[in-house]
């Protein structure tokens, strides 16, 4: 009697080796895919958070400001430029919660600057409105590509869109792609209500 020898055939290690190959090259995609993904949510969130930052910053300060434009008193200027920046919103704070002008009030102001793409604050300006920064002007947020305010003198409202960029420079990748995320966010902040009296 014969004996049947058992073992593997070349055909067999070869499919064996193919349908291997082919489960390792989808095991990796998937963590490739969701560590691509993974990345790109990460940039997203850390911009949501930087100019949800800046918006409640200037929510915070225009709910502060003071005066009455039906009197000719002005409340918001964002037609005085500042020196180095592309726009700038200046707002009348009452500093001392009076309800009413005095001399603790003052300007605070906020600028972008295009070039380096950021919004800074000024928390004391001199002048009407703000010309000069009586202490240094603080970034509060950068990444920014775009910042525009609108204020609505009828309504009493500012309107602020602010569109944001992973990374300004990147010629590579530019903004809005899946490598250099962007956002878009708009705020409508109502000030204080005056009296007309």
């Amino acid at each position: 009697m014969q004996k049947i020898q058992s073992g593997i055939s070349l055909i067999e290690m070869l499919v064996t080796l193919v349908l291997l190959s082919i489960l390792v090259l989808g095991v990796s995609s998937i963590d490739v895919f969701s560590h691509y993904h993974l990345f790109t949510a990460d940039r997203r969130a850390k911009l949501q958070n930087e100019v949800s930052y800046l918006l409640e910053h200037m929510a915070k300060n225009l709910l502060l400001a003071i005066g009455n434009p039906a009197l000719g008193e002005s409340v918001v200027d964002t037609s005085s430029p500042v020196s180095g920046y592309s726009s700038a919103l200046h707002v009348y704070v009452d500093a001392n919660a009076s309800g009413s002008r005095d001399t603790d009030d003052y300007w605070v102001a906020y600028g972008f600057n295009n070039s380096v793409g950021a919004v800074r604050y000024c928390g004391n300006c001199s002048g009407n409105p703000c010309t000069t920064c009586n202490i240094e002007w603080e970034n509060i947020s950068t990444r920014i590509s775009s910042c525009s305010w609108n204020y609505d003198t009828s309504a009493n409202y500012i309107n602020v869109t602010v569109v944001s960029c992973w990374d300004l420079t990147q010629a590579k990748y530019p903004c809005n792609t899946s490598n250099n995320p962007q956002i878009t966010m708009n705020s409508t902040i109502k000030l204080p209500s005056v009296a007309t009296n």
